[in-house]
Protein backbone atom coordinates (compact mmCIF):
# COMPACT_ATOMS: atom_id res chain seq x y z
CA UNK A 1 0.00 0.00 0.00
CA UNK A 2 1.33 3.28 -1.52
CA UNK A 3 0.50 7.19 -0.15
CA UNK A 4 -0.70 9.18 -2.78
CA UNK A 5 -1.90 12.87 -3.06
CA UNK A 6 -4.66 13.56 -4.51
CA UNK A 7 -6.70 16.77 -5.47
CA UNK A 8 -10.89 16.31 -5.64
CA UNK A 9 -13.94 18.33 -5.66
CA UNK A 10 -17.35 17.53 -3.61
CA UNK A 11 -21.01 17.67 -4.79
CA UNK A 12 -20.50 21.66 -4.43
CA UNK A 13 -17.29 21.87 -6.57
CA UNK A 14 -15.11 22.75 -4.01
CA UNK A 15 -11.61 21.31 -4.17
CA UNK A 16 -9.88 19.59 -1.86
CA UNK A 17 -6.12 18.33 -1.48
CA UNK A 18 -4.94 15.48 1.11
CA UNK A 19 -2.96 12.38 1.51
CA UNK A 20 -4.81 8.89 1.78
CA UNK A 21 -2.99 5.29 1.94
CA UNK A 22 -4.11 2.85 -0.90
CA UNK A 23 -3.35 0.39 -2.88
CA UNK A 24 -3.59 1.85 -6.30
CA UNK A 25 -5.99 4.30 -8.58
CA UNK A 26 -9.21 2.22 -8.45
CA UNK A 27 -8.65 2.19 -4.53
CA UNK A 28 -8.29 5.73 -3.92
CA UNK A 29 -11.24 6.23 -5.54
CA UNK A 30 -13.56 4.26 -3.95
CA UNK A 31 -11.93 6.04 -0.65
CA UNK A 32 -13.13 8.99 -1.97
CA UNK A 33 -16.37 8.31 -3.18
CA UNK A 34 -17.27 7.11 0.76
CA UNK A 35 -15.86 10.84 1.77
CA UNK A 36 -18.20 12.40 -0.81
CA UNK A 37 -15.51 13.24 -3.32
CA UNK A 38 -14.66 12.66 -6.88
CA UNK A 39 -10.84 11.93 -7.86
CA UNK A 40 -9.63 15.41 -9.82
CA UNK A 41 -5.56 14.53 -10.07
CA UNK A 42 -3.22 11.86 -7.96
CA UNK A 43 0.44 11.53 -7.51
CA UNK A 44 2.63 9.72 -5.18
CA UNK A 45 3.17 11.71 -1.77
CA UNK A 46 7.04 11.15 -2.57
CA UNK A 47 7.48 13.64 -5.58
CA UNK A 48 5.74 16.82 -3.03
CA UNK A 49 6.39 15.32 0.30
CA UNK A 50 8.93 18.39 1.57
CA UNK A 51 6.21 20.85 -0.11
CA UNK A 52 3.09 19.57 1.87
CA UNK A 53 4.19 17.90 4.63
CA UNK A 54 4.46 21.14 7.37
CA UNK A 55 1.74 23.99 7.04
CA UNK A 56 1.36 26.04 9.85
CA UNK A 57 -2.43 25.71 11.63
CA UNK A 58 -3.81 27.84 13.93
CA UNK A 59 -4.41 27.36 17.87
CA UNK A 60 -7.39 28.94 17.07
CA UNK A 61 -8.57 26.31 14.54
CA UNK A 62 -7.60 23.42 16.82
CA UNK A 63 -9.89 24.99 19.77
CA UNK A 64 -12.71 25.24 17.53
CA UNK A 65 -12.28 21.15 16.28
CA UNK A 66 -11.90 20.78 20.45
CA UNK A 67 -15.55 22.60 20.75
CA UNK A 68 -16.67 21.06 17.94
CA UNK A 69 -16.26 17.65 18.98
CA UNK A 70 -17.20 17.91 22.18
CA UNK A 71 -20.71 19.62 20.67
CA UNK A 72 -21.25 16.53 17.81
CA UNK A 73 -20.34 13.87 20.81
CA UNK A 74 -22.37 15.18 23.22
CA UNK A 75 -25.31 15.01 20.89
CA UNK A 76 -24.18 11.24 19.71
CA UNK A 77 -23.00 11.91 16.36
CA UNK A 78 -19.99 8.42 15.82
CA UNK A 79 -16.47 9.79 15.65
CA UNK A 80 -16.02 9.80 11.82
CA UNK A 81 -19.05 11.66 11.01
CA UNK A 82 -18.10 14.28 13.60
CA UNK A 83 -14.54 14.58 11.94
CA UNK A 84 -16.02 14.62 8.55
CA UNK A 85 -18.70 17.52 9.77
CA UNK A 86 -16.19 19.79 10.79
CA UNK A 87 -13.96 19.19 7.43
CA UNK A 88 -17.24 20.13 6.04
CA UNK A 89 -17.56 23.61 7.88
CA UNK A 90 -13.77 24.68 8.41
CA UNK A 91 -12.40 26.51 5.17
CA UNK A 92 -8.49 25.77 5.81
CA UNK A 93 -7.36 23.71 3.18
CA UNK A 94 -4.78 21.87 5.00
CA UNK A 95 -7.14 21.14 7.70
CA UNK A 96 -9.63 19.85 5.66
CA UNK A 97 -7.11 17.60 4.07
CA UNK A 98 -6.08 15.78 7.26
CA UNK A 99 -9.73 15.86 8.78
CA UNK A 100 -10.61 14.04 5.62
CA UNK A 101 -7.25 11.28 6.05
CA UNK A 102 -8.85 11.33 9.65
CA UNK A 103 -11.85 10.09 8.91
CA UNK A 104 -10.65 7.52 6.41
CA UNK A 105 -7.56 5.94 9.08
CA UNK A 106 -10.76 5.78 11.39
CA UNK A 107 -13.27 3.67 8.77
CA UNK A 108 -10.64 2.22 8.33
CA UNK A 109 -10.08 0.53 11.76
CA UNK A 110 -7.50 3.23 13.67
CA UNK A 111 -8.38 4.59 16.68
CA UNK A 112 -8.94 8.11 16.87
CA UNK A 113 -6.05 9.04 18.54
CA UNK A 114 -3.89 6.47 16.77
CA UNK A 115 -5.03 8.11 13.37
CA UNK A 116 -3.89 11.52 14.97
CA UNK A 117 -0.14 10.26 15.16
CA UNK A 118 1.22 11.31 11.86
CA UNK A 119 0.17 14.99 12.12
CA UNK A 120 1.98 16.41 15.24
CA UNK A 121 2.06 19.69 13.82
CA UNK A 122 -1.42 20.15 14.74
CA UNK A 123 -2.08 17.58 17.04
CA UNK A 124 1.08 17.50 19.65
CA UNK A 125 1.70 14.23 21.54
CA UNK A 126 -0.13 16.06 24.65
CA UNK A 127 -3.35 16.01 22.25
CA UNK A 128 -2.82 12.51 20.98
CA UNK A 129 -2.07 10.94 24.86
CA UNK A 130 -4.87 12.91 26.12
CA UNK A 131 -7.49 11.52 23.49
CA UNK A 132 -5.89 8.00 23.81
CA UNK A 133 -6.70 7.98 27.36
CA UNK A 134 -10.44 9.30 26.57
CA UNK A 135 -10.82 6.47 24.22
CA UNK A 136 -9.92 3.98 26.88
CA UNK A 137 -12.36 5.26 29.24
CA UNK A 138 -14.84 6.65 27.24
CA UNK A 139 -14.52 10.28 28.19
CA UNK A 140 -13.66 11.58 25.19
CA UNK A 141 -16.02 14.61 25.62
CA UNK A 142 -14.71 15.49 28.72
CA UNK A 143 -11.42 15.21 27.32
CA UNK A 144 -12.05 17.93 24.33
CA UNK A 145 -13.61 20.08 26.90
CA UNK A 146 -10.74 20.51 28.81
CA UNK A 147 -8.54 20.74 25.75
CA UNK A 148 -10.24 23.54 24.56
CA UNK A 149 -10.10 25.13 27.92
CA UNK A 150 -6.45 24.55 27.56
CA UNK A 151 -5.91 25.70 24.42
CA UNK A 152 -8.03 28.84 25.13
CA UNK A 153 -5.71 29.49 28.06
CA UNK A 154 -2.61 29.39 25.84
CA UNK A 155 -4.35 31.35 23.29
CA UNK A 156 -4.60 34.09 25.63
CA UNK A 157 -1.53 33.97 27.69
CA UNK A 158 0.20 34.06 24.23
CA UNK A 159 -2.33 37.39 22.83
CA UNK A 160 -0.92 39.00 26.28
CA UNK A 161 2.79 38.46 25.27
CA UNK A 162 2.45 39.40 21.58
CA UNK A 163 0.61 42.62 22.93
CA UNK A 164 3.47 43.17 25.38
CA UNK A 165 5.89 42.98 22.47
CA UNK A 166 3.71 44.86 19.77
CA UNK A 167 4.05 48.30 20.40
CA UNK A 168 7.77 48.27 21.33
CA UNK A 169 8.25 45.97 18.40
CA UNK A 170 6.38 48.99 16.44
CA UNK A 171 8.34 51.73 18.21
CA UNK A 172 11.59 50.30 17.86
CA UNK A 173 10.88 49.62 13.87
CA UNK A 174 9.71 53.68 13.45
CA UNK A 175 13.08 54.57 15.63
CA UNK A 176 15.01 52.35 13.37
CA UNK A 177 13.51 54.15 10.03
CA UNK A 178 13.74 57.59 11.13
CA UNK A 179 17.31 56.99 12.06
CA UNK A 180 18.45 55.45 9.09
CA UNK A 181 16.06 58.14 6.79
CA UNK A 182 17.90 60.79 8.78
CA UNK A 183 21.44 59.55 8.14
CA UNK A 184 20.82 58.68 4.89
CA UNK A 185 18.92 61.36 3.76
CA UNK A 186 18.57 64.77 5.85
CA UNK A 187 22.12 64.80 7.73
CA UNK A 188 24.15 64.38 4.00
CA UNK A 189 22.51 68.01 3.33
CA UNK A 190 23.20 69.32 6.80
CA UNK A 191 26.66 68.51 5.59
CA UNK A 192 26.55 71.39 3.07
CA UNK A 193 24.64 73.18 4.52
CA UNK A 194 26.02 74.05 7.45
CA UNK A 195 29.85 74.69 6.92
CA UNK A 196 28.73 77.34 4.47
CA UNK A 197 27.46 79.38 6.81
CA UNK A 198 30.41 79.88 8.30
CA UNK A 199 31.48 80.03 12.75
CA UNK A 200 32.50 76.85 14.68
CA UNK A 201 30.62 73.41 14.53
CA UNK A 202 29.64 72.37 17.46
CA UNK A 203 30.90 68.50 18.44
CA UNK A 204 27.29 67.07 18.48
CA UNK A 205 26.79 68.54 15.16
CA UNK A 206 30.33 66.90 14.10
CA UNK A 207 29.12 63.65 15.46
CA UNK A 208 26.05 63.72 13.80
CA UNK A 209 28.06 64.14 10.12
CA UNK A 210 30.33 61.61 11.41
CA UNK A 211 27.49 58.87 12.10
CA UNK A 212 25.74 60.10 8.78
CA UNK A 213 28.96 59.00 6.91
CA UNK A 214 29.43 56.13 7.93
CA UNK A 215 25.51 54.67 7.48
CA UNK A 216 25.69 56.35 3.99
CA UNK A 217 29.01 54.01 3.04
CA UNK A 218 27.89 50.77 5.09
CA UNK A 219 24.10 51.32 5.20
CA UNK A 220 23.90 47.21 3.38
CA UNK A 221 26.49 45.49 6.22
CA UNK A 222 24.05 46.84 9.32
CA UNK A 223 21.64 45.15 7.10
CA UNK A 224 23.13 41.63 6.43
CA UNK A 225 23.70 41.79 9.64
CA UNK A 226 21.13 40.88 11.29
CA UNK A 227 20.25 38.94 8.51
CA UNK A 228 23.26 36.93 8.98
CA UNK A 229 22.81 36.67 12.54
CA UNK A 230 19.34 34.93 11.90
CA UNK A 231 20.56 32.33 9.41
CA UNK A 232 23.28 31.65 11.64
CA UNK A 233 21.45 30.71 14.35
CA UNK A 234 19.56 28.69 11.89
CA UNK A 235 21.92 26.65 10.48
CA UNK A 236 23.26 26.44 14.36
CA UNK A 237 20.03 25.12 15.94
CA UNK A 238 20.02 22.59 12.88
CA UNK A 239 23.58 21.06 12.56
CA UNK A 240 25.04 21.69 15.46
CA UNK A 241 23.29 20.25 18.98
CA UNK A 242 26.56 21.19 21.59
CA UNK A 243 25.98 25.01 20.28
CA UNK A 244 21.87 24.70 20.47
CA UNK A 245 22.08 23.95 23.99
CA UNK A 246 24.55 26.65 24.66
CA UNK A 247 22.29 29.31 22.85
CA UNK A 248 19.64 28.08 24.99
CA UNK A 249 21.72 28.12 28.01
CA UNK A 250 22.47 32.06 27.11
CA UNK A 251 19.02 32.87 26.49
CA UNK A 252 18.05 31.93 30.01
CA UNK A 253 20.83 34.52 31.11
CA UNK A 254 19.60 37.50 29.26
CA UNK A 255 18.23 40.21 31.77
CA UNK A 256 14.26 40.34 31.63
CA UNK A 257 14.15 37.42 28.76
CA UNK A 258 15.99 34.78 30.75
CA UNK A 259 13.89 35.00 33.45
CA UNK A 260 10.01 35.12 31.19
CA UNK A 261 11.37 31.97 29.16
CA UNK A 262 11.20 29.95 32.46
CA UNK A 263 8.11 31.58 33.72
CA UNK A 264 6.39 30.62 30.59
CA UNK A 265 7.76 27.06 30.45
CA UNK A 266 6.96 26.21 34.14
CA UNK A 267 3.50 27.48 33.30
CA UNK A 268 3.04 25.24 30.72
CA UNK A 269 4.55 22.48 32.25
CA UNK A 270 2.76 23.13 35.56
CA UNK A 271 -0.51 22.88 33.31
CA UNK A 272 -0.23 20.02 31.14
CA UNK A 273 0.88 17.88 34.03
CA UNK A 274 -2.08 18.97 36.01
CA UNK A 275 -4.26 18.14 32.47
CA UNK A 276 -2.61 14.70 31.86
CA UNK A 277 -2.35 13.70 35.79
CA UNK A 278 -5.96 14.58 36.28
CA UNK A 279 -6.88 12.49 32.91
CA UNK A 280 -5.41 9.30 34.21
CA UNK A 281 -1.74 9.57 32.10
CA UNK A 282 0.96 8.16 34.46
CA UNK A 283 3.41 10.42 36.14
CA UNK A 284 6.40 8.89 33.93
CA UNK A 285 4.70 9.31 30.48
CA UNK A 286 3.42 13.26 31.40
CA UNK A 287 7.06 13.95 31.89
CA UNK A 288 8.21 12.20 29.14
CA UNK A 289 5.58 14.20 27.14
CA UNK A 290 6.18 17.69 28.74
CA UNK A 291 10.06 17.33 27.71
CA UNK A 292 9.14 16.44 24.09
CA UNK A 293 6.98 19.69 24.30
CA UNK A 294 9.95 21.56 25.56
CA UNK A 295 11.63 23.91 22.93
CA UNK A 296 14.28 25.11 25.04
CA UNK A 297 16.96 22.50 25.01
CA UNK A 298 18.40 23.22 28.49
CA UNK A 299 15.06 22.96 30.36
CA UNK A 300 13.80 20.05 28.57
CA UNK A 301 16.70 18.56 29.59
CA UNK A 302 15.67 19.25 33.58
CA UNK A 303 12.39 17.86 32.88
CA UNK A 304 14.79 14.79 31.77
CA UNK A 305 16.27 14.51 34.61
CA UNK A 306 13.13 14.79 37.06
CA UNK A 307 11.87 11.98 34.75
CA UNK A 308 15.18 10.15 35.63
CA UNK A 309 14.60 10.98 39.35
CA UNK A 310 10.87 9.55 39.22
CA UNK A 311 11.69 6.37 37.45
CA UNK A 312 14.17 5.84 39.83
CA UNK A 313 11.50 6.29 42.94
CA UNK A 314 11.45 9.55 44.29
CA UNK A 315 8.60 11.64 44.61
CA UNK A 316 7.53 13.97 41.96
CA UNK A 317 7.47 17.03 44.37
CA UNK A 318 11.15 15.59 45.80
CA UNK A 319 12.72 15.51 42.12
CA UNK A 320 11.28 19.29 41.28
CA UNK A 321 12.98 20.34 44.52
CA UNK A 322 16.35 18.70 43.78
CA UNK A 323 16.43 20.06 40.51
CA UNK A 324 15.10 23.39 41.67
CA UNK A 325 12.46 23.33 38.37
CA UNK A 326 10.01 25.67 40.93
CA UNK A 327 10.99 28.43 43.25
CA UNK A 328 11.61 27.00 46.66
CA UNK A 329 7.94 28.14 48.49
CA UNK A 330 6.28 25.84 45.61
CA UNK A 331 7.73 22.35 46.07
CA UNK A 332 6.15 22.57 49.65
CA UNK A 333 3.00 22.70 48.54
CA UNK A 334 3.47 19.94 45.56
CA UNK A 335 4.59 17.73 48.89
CA UNK A 336 1.25 18.32 50.94
CA UNK A 337 -0.32 17.29 47.91
CA UNK A 338 1.38 14.44 47.21
CA UNK A 339 1.39 13.31 50.57
CA UNK A 340 -2.28 13.56 50.56
CA UNK A 341 -3.02 12.10 47.21
CA UNK A 342 -3.84 15.09 45.54
CA UNK A 343 -1.14 16.03 43.49
CA UNK A 344 -3.15 17.41 40.86
CA UNK A 345 -4.63 20.08 42.80
CA UNK A 346 -1.71 21.11 44.47
CA UNK A 347 -0.16 21.36 40.65
CA UNK A 348 -3.08 23.52 39.75
CA UNK A 349 -2.69 25.47 42.40
CA UNK A 350 1.10 26.26 41.26
CA UNK A 351 -0.10 26.88 38.15
CA UNK A 352 -2.67 29.33 38.93
CA UNK A 353 0.18 31.13 40.97
CA UNK A 354 2.82 30.67 38.10
CA UNK A 355 0.06 32.19 35.37
CA UNK A 356 -0.62 35.29 37.50
CA UNK A 357 3.09 35.77 38.30
CA UNK A 358 3.45 35.71 34.44
CA UNK A 359 0.63 37.97 33.64
CA UNK A 360 2.06 40.48 36.27
CA UNK A 361 5.71 40.00 34.44
CA UNK A 362 4.38 40.72 31.36
CA UNK A 363 2.45 43.82 32.28
CA UNK A 364 5.80 45.16 34.01
CA UNK A 365 7.64 44.15 31.46
CA UNK A 366 5.89 46.38 29.33
CA UNK A 367 5.45 49.11 31.40
CA UNK A 368 9.03 49.74 31.40
CA UNK A 369 9.84 49.29 28.12
CA UNK A 370 7.49 52.02 26.54
CA UNK A 371 8.70 55.10 27.95
CA UNK A 372 12.17 54.05 27.29
CA UNK A 373 11.69 53.45 23.86
CA UNK A 374 9.54 56.57 23.76
CA UNK A 375 12.92 58.33 25.63
CA UNK A 376 14.94 57.21 22.69
CA UNK A 377 12.66 57.78 19.93
CA UNK A 378 12.44 61.60 21.36
CA UNK A 379 16.51 61.86 22.35
CA UNK A 380 17.16 60.74 18.84
CA UNK A 381 14.86 63.90 17.45
CA UNK A 382 16.33 66.05 19.77
CA UNK A 383 19.94 65.03 18.87
CA UNK A 384 18.87 65.64 15.44
CA UNK A 385 17.25 69.17 15.93
CA UNK A 386 19.84 70.78 18.14
CA UNK A 387 22.70 69.04 15.83
CA UNK A 388 20.23 71.53 12.93
CA UNK A 389 19.46 74.82 14.86
CA UNK A 390 22.66 75.14 17.55
CA UNK A 391 24.79 75.76 14.68
CA UNK A 392 22.25 78.43 13.01
CA UNK A 393 21.59 79.75 16.08
CA UNK A 394 25.20 80.32 17.04
CA UNK A 395 25.59 82.36 13.67
CA UNK A 396 22.78 84.23 14.03
CA UNK A 397 23.64 85.13 17.50
CA UNK A 398 27.00 86.35 15.96
CA UNK A 399 25.75 88.54 13.43
CA UNK A 400 25.78 92.50 14.17
CA UNK A 401 22.22 94.61 12.87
Amino acid sequence: MGEFLYRAADKKGRISHGRIQALNTKDLELKLSRMGLWLIDIRSSEQHQLRSRRRIIGRKLLILFCLHMEQMLKAGASIPDAIDEIRRSLPHPRFRDVMAAITEDIRGGKGLSEAMVPYPELFPSVFSSLVRVGEKTGQLTGIFRALADNLKWEDELASRAVQAIRYPAIVGLVVMALFFFLMLFLAPRLMEFIPKMGGEIPLYTLILFEVSRIVVHWWWLMLLIPVGLVAGLGYVRRFSPELDVGLDAWLLRVWLVGPLIRKFFLVRFTTHFTLMYRAGIPVLDALAINERLTANKVLSQLIRRVHDRVAEGQAVSAALRDEAVLPPPLPRLLEAGEASGQLDGAMEHVSYFLDREVRERIDGLQAMVEPVLTLVMGGLLGWVILSVFGPIYETISHVRF
